[in-house]
């Protein structure tokens, strides 16, 4: 898979299919946009990028 190639470390996504995908290969996943249902525990839920950004600068 390209990710670990490149050594990628975050994925912003709002595809949940996208970071199913990538679970186990990148360490840190934040699933973005707002949603209905909860986000898995695997993924960081960030429904705006304020919180991408608070997400990544903690």
């Amino acid at each position: 898979m390209h990710c670990r190639e490149l050594g990628i470390t975050h994925m912003i996504d709002d595809r949940l299919d996208v970071h199913r995908a990538l679970r186990g290969l990148v360490p840190h996943l934040y699933l973005y946009g707002h949603r209905r249902e909860p986000a898995p525990d695997w993924v960081t839920p960030t429904p705006t990028w304020p919180d991408v950004e608070a997400a990544l600068t903690v």
